[in-house]
């Protein structure tokens, strides 16, 4: 049985550092290993923000290492294996629309970030 990394309002949550060819990305997941944010190295503010407004005073974030099976997928995804990332589990808010909608595109496969476009600045393809 999955235990919920929420507890008293509490969340636990864990930072973790990596890098890839697009820079160093800051994950942060829970407890049981779900995502709850990716961003940019670079963004670390913005990613606090994000994690304050989403889930409140109430979340408390540790340093960690990069859990082993997203650091494989991740660059797996980023040596060409796309679909690498598809079984990455993940705990994201949003209205039942926009969750729907990012699921739907996580998995479509027709949807990938280019590398090439990336370095170019250019966005989703």
């Amino acid at each position: 049985m999955r235990t919920s990394p929420e507890r008293d309002g509490i969340v636990q949550l864990l930072l973790s550092r990596l890098g890839s060819p697009l820079g160093d990305l800051l994950l942060v997941t829970d407890a049981e290993r779900n995502i709850r944010a990716l961003d940019f190295g670079t963004h670390e503010a913005h990613l606090r923000r994000g994690l304050r407004e989403h889930y409140g005073s109430g979340a408390v974030l540790t340093e960690a290492s990069v859990p082993t099976e997203v650091a494989l997928a991740i660059a797996g995804y980023f040596s060409g294996q796309l679909s690498a990332i598809d079984s990455l589990p993940t705990a994201t808010g949003g209205s039942d629309l926009q969750c729907r909608v990012w699921d739907a595109l996580r998995h479509s496969g027709r949807y990938h970030y280019d590398l090439r476009q990336a370095r170019q600045g250019v966005g989703f393809r």
